[in-house]
């Protein structure tokens, strides 16, 4: 479900706000201190907050009023999360083009199974390896 609710979802400051229960001077503060939410900018200079924006933004009040964090073990934890989100794509990928390489299904590795089953995955095992 979406939160366009008619807006297309894009957001100016002040609805975005409205959405996530917080001011809008709350909104720009966390500009300043995560460098993840970035709304753009209307023609007339608006911030203008899409859906992804959005998401971001709920992430961040979670760290900071339900899980207790300070700014500082917000934005960590935010640029672990972007670090696993991108090394979990990578591995993904590698998988993908190892199976193709060893003719096998894309969801299997080298050891006969996938990574839920217990497979592993080995990026390189030298130019005699298995």
């Amino acid at each position: 479900m979406s939160d366009s609710g008619g807006h297309g979802g894009n957001y100016k400051i002040g609805q975005a706000a409205e959405l996530l229960g917080v001011k809008p001077y709350v909104l720009r503060f966390w500009e300043s201190e995560f460098p993840q939410i970035q709304p753009r900018r209307s023609s007339t200079g608006q911030r203008v907050y899409d859906d992804d924006s959005l998401h971001v933004v709920r992430r961040v009040k979670y760290l900071l009023y339900d899980e207790g964090l300070t700014i500082e073990g917000a934005r960590k934890r935010l640029e672990e999360d972007d670090r696993a989100g991108v090394l979990a794509e990578v591995e993904a990928e590698l998988r993908g083009i190892r199976a193709m390489l060893a003719g096998e299904s894309p969801g299997e590795d080298a050891s006969g199974g996938t990574p839920a089953e217990g497979g592993q995955l080995t990026l390189w095992n030298g130019p005699g390896g298995k």
